[in-house]
């Protein structure tokens, strides 16, 4: 360690910050020594980065970084377990991580398994406030819940400096994405603690539903043939247009109508969302969701409104549509889902009525516990007033260097994972592909354990991957498949959400150029229909 090293504690946040880590030539030699690892692309809702397989499974390590890697089990594990009086295991969970233009990692909180305290190395030595990178600690409510947009704290990615911070249930944070065309490189991991269990005794599903639910007894009515012409494009509403898209719901739980609004008034309801008077709202919690919307309520009458718009407003007008029995109607067809009380005994219609605004920087993640996934439903998305350029210059920035952050053309689009049919006993064989996937990705994080047992465990988990995947082969019900799609002006989509549709969000929507404010890409309407 350098003897000029300085030590600064953060008690609110059981942080400690490290500076001026190591000696001159040996941080030179460790940092282009971990650029020389293999590193992989990491692309999901969560994250986009690259980074190195775990240390403790590389065969070579470098001279440098073998030597580092003592240094954090033996120097750095007793300063750490005299800082918060604990005692951890010598195996210490350690990669390298590397973020280009367009990289991030969202909100999170570091917490599984026996992880105890989180760390990470500072590598780059040319990176700067406005290039992104930094390291954020979100601001926590009353439930100690993340604050979308509000930072306890925010840490650049110093050179030669090392953090490290306590994993509870509210150490939530995230890297913020990096903004130019710089690099971030550290070195990041895990000290674990013996017989720690993850916990999270402060999770309350319902934080996460903050939308509204709408019920209503009785239906719109007041639909005549006119009516619907001026709100739906006259060949959506025809015999065979509807019976072909019924056709391609039931094969892929989705499907795509461009043009499904009459243009006039889809010019209507894009005019309204851009008038600058509209009161936007940041929706979150940050580590589910991260977008603006607008109030909505219900009067006396359970008629839906927005605030801010007259009840006759074009968004308005088509929020009441969707929940007319005209409307319902039509959906019962094309989606052989009932939703149409037409009898007492029946449960009134309930939906959630979003209308979003999706800036730079705003996403939505999957979620184990969300309240959509524990109750199937139809999901109806209509999209105004998205930025083509924005879509089409994502295209070229995703062909250029791959040392800047790829992938851009993912940026901003619906991600939809949609599979074949699976009946309650083939959900369980998958769900066992799943856990042996996770138990094979977890040996990595085992270091020190002999050859033998090594092979042992690879043996089993090789073993039942193999009579898995012969399983899977001889049932295609299991196979499933992703669809991209972009935000496009006046297209509506409309999504069957159950167990054959496991999954679905915004992914992470990255700047373009280095403007100090995000700019808006899109504005959507979002109805979700909640059905048996």
């Amino acid at each position: 360690m350098n003897p000029e090293c300085e030590l600064v504690h953060h008690p609110d946040l059981k942080l400690y910050q490290l500076k001026n880590v190591l000696p001159d030539g040996i941080i030179k030699d460790l940092s282009k020594q971990t650029r020389n690892l293999t590193l992989y692309l990491a692309q999901n809702d969560l994250h986009c980065f690259r980074h190195s397989e775990d240390f403790s499974v590389l065969s070579e390590l470098p001279d440098t970084v073998r030597n580092f890697v003592k240094f954090m089990e033996t120097t750095m594990r007793k300063k750490v377990e005299m800082l918060y009086g604990i005692k951890t295991k010598q195996q210490i969970s350690m990669t390298t991580s590397l973020y280009g233009r367009g990289d991030f990692l969202l909100c999170h909180d570091d917490l599984w398994e026996d992880r105890q305290i989180a760390f990470v190395l500072y590598l780059s030595e040319d990176i700067c406030e406005q290039d992104g990178g930094s390291l954020r600690f979100f601001q926590l409510d009353e439930e100690l819940n993340p604050v979308v947009g509000n930072y306890r704290k925010q840490f650049q990615p110093a050179y030669n400096s090392m953090v490290f911070f306590e994993v509870t249930e509210t150490s939530y944070h995230e890297v913020q994405e990096i903004l130019r065309d710089k690099q971030r490189l550290s070195i990041n991991g895990w000290f674990h603690k013996e017989g720690r269990k993850m916990v999270r005794v402060n999770q309350n599903e319902n934080i996460f539903l903050r939308t509204k639910l709408f019920g209503f007894s009785h239906l719109q009515e007041d639909m005549t043939k006119s009516n619907v012409l001026s709100i739906v494009e006259r060949k959506y509403l025809a015999k065979n247009t509807t019976k072909q898209v019924c056709k391609d719901l039931q094969n892929t739980r989705l499907v795509s109508l461009q043009g499904f609004l009459d243009s006039q008034f889809y010019n209507a309801c894009a005019e309204e969302l851009s008038n600058s008077k509209l009161e936007w709202h940041l929706e979150g919690p940050p580590n589910r969701r991260n977008y603006e919307v607008l109030r909505i309520e219900q009067d006396d009458n359970e008629s839906v409104y927005i605030e801010g718009l007259s009840h006759l407003s074009a968004l308005n007008r088509l929020i009441n549509f969707l929940m007319s029995d005209y409307w319902l109607r039509y959906l019962d067809r094309i989606t052989k889902k009932d939703f149409i009380v037409l009898k007492d005994d029946h449960i009134p219609p309930t939906c959630m009525v979003e209308v979003q605004r999706w800036k730079e920087g705003s996403y939505s993640v999957l979620a184990d516990n969300d309240f959509l996934k524990t109750n199937s439903s139809v999901e109806v998305v209509f999209f105004f007033n998205a930025d083509n350029k924005y879509f089409e210059a994502n295209d070229s920035l995703s062909n250029s260097s791959e040392i800047y952050g790829p992938n851009f053309k993912y940026s901003g689009n619906l991600i939809v994972s949609v599979s074949n049919e699976m009946p309650t006993p083939v959900q369980h064989k998958l769900k066992m592909i799943k856990q042996t996937r996770i138990l094979q990705s977890k040996i990595a994080d085992r270091r020190k354990i002999s050859k033998k047992a090594e092979k042992q465990i690879r043996t089993i988990v090789n073993d039942k991957i193999k009579r898995m995947m012969e399983y899977r082969d001889k049932n295609n019900s299991v196979k499933a498949l992703d669809f991209m799609l972009a935000p496009t002006n006046n297209n509506m989509v409309i999504m069957i959400r159950d167990h054959r549709m496991p999954s679905m969000y915004h992914s992470y929507m990255k700047r373009q150029g280095e403007a100090t404010e995000p700019h808006m890409r899109y504005h959507s309407l979002t109805v979700n229909y909640l059905i048996a």
